[in-house]
C-alpha cells in the first residue's frame, strides 16, 4: 500500500489548487463497499470548482487479474467506469451529509452514453473529473423527515484520463440514496 501512496501522491502536480475531500479511508466509511471494490483512493475539489477523484489501477482491480485482452494484455474493466463515477458522486454528497449517509445504500437509475476511447492498464492512474456545475442540486436534510426520503443524485459529463489522456467519457448518471428498506432490500 505504502507504494501505491508514493505513486499517487507523486503525481498530482497538475490538478490545480486542491482541497481533498476524502482519503481512501474516508472513503470507505462514506461508501461501505469491499476494498476490492472501492475505485477511489482520494476525492478532491479543486480551485477551478472541479471534483477529481483518484484510483491507482491495481491487478485486483482488473477482475483480480482475470481481466485480460487477448489473452495477454491485463486491463481494467470499463464496466467498473460507470462505478467510479457513482463512488465519486456518493462521496461528493456524503461528505456535505455524513450523518444521513449512515446505513445507506446508493442504487443506479439511469447510466447513459459510456463511451470508451482507450484500455486502462495495471499502474495507471486514473483521475475522474466532473465540474462542479454538471453534480445535480438536491435539497438540505434536516428534520424527523430524513429516514423516509429518497435522494437523487446525479452527474453528466464525466471524464477519465490518465495523465493528460482521454480514457472515457459518461454523460450522465442518476442514482437514489435510501435505506436498505426503502429501496425493497428488506420488509
Amino acid at each position: 500500500m505504502k507504494d501505491k501512496e508514493k505513486h499517487v501522491k507523486k503525481t498530482l502536480g497538475f490538478i490545480p489548487a486542491k482541497e481533498q475531500i476524502a482519503d481512501r479511508g474516508q472513503i470507505e466509511e462514506m461508501i461501505p463497499y469491499p476494498p476490492n471494490i472501492t475505485f477511489l483512493d482520494n476525492v478532491f475539489k479543486t480551485s477551478k470548482d472541479e471534483y477529481f477523484g483518484e484510483f491507482l489501477v491495481t491487478e485486483q482491480a482488473c477482475g483480480g487479474g482475470m481481466h485480460m485482452i487477448g489473452g495477454k494484455h491485463l486491463v481494467f474493466r470499463g464496466v467498473d467506469l460507470p462505478e467510479i463515477a457513482a463512488q465519486l458522486l456518493g462521496v461528493i454528497w456524503g461528505a456535505k451529509h455524513p450523518d444521513f449517509a449512515k446505513d445507506k445504500i446508493v442504487a443506479y437509475r439511469s447510466i447513459r452514453e459510456v463511451y470508451f476511447q482507450k484500455f486502462i492498464f495495471v499502474g495507471d492512474l486514473l483521475r475522474i473529473k466532473i465540474n462542479s456545475e454538471d453534480v445535480g442540486r438536491h435539497r438540505t436534510l434536516g428534520g424527523p423527515e430524513e429516514e423516509k426520503i429518497l435522494i437523487p443524485l446525479s452527474g453528466k459529463k464525466f471524464l477519465f484520463t490518465v495523465k493528460k489522456e482521454e480514457k472515457a467519457t459518461i454523460e450522465y448518471i442518476k442514482l437514489v440514496v435510501g435505506s436498505p428498506k426503502q429501496l425493497g432490500l428488506v420488509e
